[in-house]
């Protein structure tokens, strides 16, 4: 599916929404995700490219955000673990 903006899904659908494998790019700010899907929403593992951050977030998500545990490699070379909640890092943080 391509949209309007110029955003790309290709993957697994269910009822009218993303559900199982797929791969989604923005086409406004070029980030890329790669991984599961349950009623449309980033679920249990996934990779994101946040191209304007430079980083790649590489975890667990629940409910579209980054929930658990996860590894963030910046354009620095930088790899970063630890744990997820609601979308930002808590807790232990491993360089």
């Amino acid at each position: 599916m391509v949209d309007q903006s110029g955003s790309c899904y290709e993957g697994s659908w269910e009822q009218d929404r993303r559900n199982g494998k797929g791969r989604f790019v923005n086409g406004q700010t070029g980030d890329v995700y790669i991984g599961e899907y349950i009623e449309g929403k980033r679920s249990i593992k996934g990779r994101q490219l946040y191209k304007s951050q430079g980083q790649i977030y590489d975890g667990e998500w629940s409910n579209d955000k980054r929930q658990g545990e996860g590894t963030i490699l910046n354009d620095k070379g930088e790899i970063m673990s630890g744990d997820f909640r609601a979308d930002h890092m808590e807790g232990k943080l491993t360089y």
